[in-house]
């Protein structure tokens, strides 16, 4: 006997159906019109423009549209969105490029979408974000709901502690070079939500913006082609990213291997270079199959086996040892890749562009300051690192002033105190 039921969530109107067993099952029919109602948009748009940067939201997306003005006509782009997604008739706009600096000198490349773009896919993230379709396991860490770095590195640090013998890898270009069609496949066999399934294709396909020739030159150069790979920066892209790589994470748990995996960073704990050596074949066949590549194994490369007396590297951080016991260290690249974020804000032009005035300057770095404490509170040498960045926001704040014709050497006690430069 079957009886039919109706929930109130969050998210609207849901249908359930209970069989004699007490198993329950939402009905896929419903999962478009969940996600289309005006009141779960509506919801969704509350918590983007609440967690938005005041000082960013008259900045216009590549539609020409700001926070403040979808949020000034909000019913009604809400019903509109609504009417299009209802329709099957929802297309993704095109992403802007955005170069963002690496510590090597290179650039990374995020894609932004419009904000109608995100609050869709935002809206349609936390509806699949939840329950079978969650896409968590043991091994997934990356942008899954309660897992965190932090998760993650006392995860390892705890499996180090057993098996001294590391093996660490990253995936060659994962995104760029996820395969659509592939994709696609695995969205449909584990995602049974049929009326979600053109709307996410769109996203899948989402391409950037190539009408400036100098971006489409800088994108060409980075391997980046229409047609593959998934582009970072939309909201959708690390989930679909987790579906992509599920078979390969229950292949792995299958196999008993000992492994953690945040986003494309591998790492894995064994007994002996031997075992390492093994993992590294079973890792790199298994991603072959899904059109992925992990780099040979090098001293200091991208794929590494670290011995039982040597520091292994992870998600910037260190996985060191000390009298037969290991701990979590912060790496010196990444105290240095600190420093540079910090050093940008000693030039005017960035912020200008930024709208960073100088209460806010040392509101933002002191905010930065404590994120990193947060963030290493795990670290030995947590101290001492948090010690040379506020150093270095000393250096970085004096030849700021210095530009302005300060000469912070020659001030006083109390006005270093008014500038919030601490006086040794």
């Amino acid at each position: 006997m079957r009886v039919w039921r109706y929930t109130q969530g969050f998210v609207g109107l849901g249908l359930y159906c209970t069989d004699g067993k007490g198993e329950s099952s939402f009905l896929a029919t419903t999962a478009l019109k969940t996600i289309a109602s005006p009141a779960s948009l509506r919801f969704e748009w509350k918590e983007m423009y609440r967690s938005s940067k005041p000082s960013l939201r008259r900045n216009r997306d590549g539609n020409g549209e700001s926070f403040d003005s979808f949020h000034a006509s909000v019913s009604q782009r809400v019903g509109q969105i609504a009417n299009q997604l209802n329709l099957h008739d929802y297309k993704f706009s095109l992403l802007t490029p955005f170069f963002a600096p690496k510590p090597n000198g290179k650039e990374r490349l995020i894609c932004v979408p419009t904000i109608q773009d995100r609050l869709v896919q935002r809206t349609i993230y936390r509806h699949l974000s939840k329950g079978k379709y969650s896409f968590d396991n043991a091994i997934s860490y990356g942008f899954i709901s309660g897992k965190s770095t932090k998760c993650a590195l006392s995860a390892a640090l705890r499996e180090r502690k057993k098996f001294a013998w590391v093996y660490k890898a990253d995936i060659s270009s994962f995104f760029d070079s996820i395969d659509r069609d592939l994709l696609k496949e695995k969205l449909r066999a584990k995602v049974r939500l049929k009326t979600l399934h053109s709307v996410l294709d769109s996203a899948i396909n989402t391409e950037v913006n190539l009408s400036i020739p100098s971006d489409r030159k800088k994108i060409s150069a980075m391997g980046i082609r229409n047609g593959r790979g998934l582009r970072q920066g939309m909201p959708l892209s690390p989930y679909l990213s987790n579906l992509f790589l599920w078979d390969f994470d229950h292949f792995l748990i299958e196999k008993g291997i000992r492994a953690i995996r945040y986003a494309d960073d591998i790492i894995a704990f064994g007994s002996s270079q031997e075992e390492c050596l093994d993992i590294h074949d079973i890792c790199s066949n298994a991603i072959a199959r899904l059109g992925l590549h992990i780099h040979s194994i090098e001293p200091g490369g991208k794929t590494e086996i670290y011995p039982p007396d040597t520091t292994a590297e992870f998600l910037g951080q260190g996985i060191a040892r000390s009298d037969h016991e290991y701990y979590l260290t912060v790496n010196k690249p990444q105290v240095e890749n600190i420093k540079s974020r910090i050093s940008q804000y000693g030039d005017f032009k960035f912020l200008s562009e930024k709208r960073i005035t100088i209460g806010k300057l040392i509101q933002k770095l002191d905010a930065m300051i404590g994120g990193y404490s947060e963030v290493y509170s795990d670290c030995q040498n947590v101290d001492k690192v948090i010690q040379a960045i506020q150093d270095h926001r000393v250096v970085v704040l004096s030849k700021l002033f210095k530009k302005m014709g300060i000469d912070v050497s020659k001030l006083t006690k109390d006005q270093k105190a008014f500038l919030d430069i601490p006086s040794k």
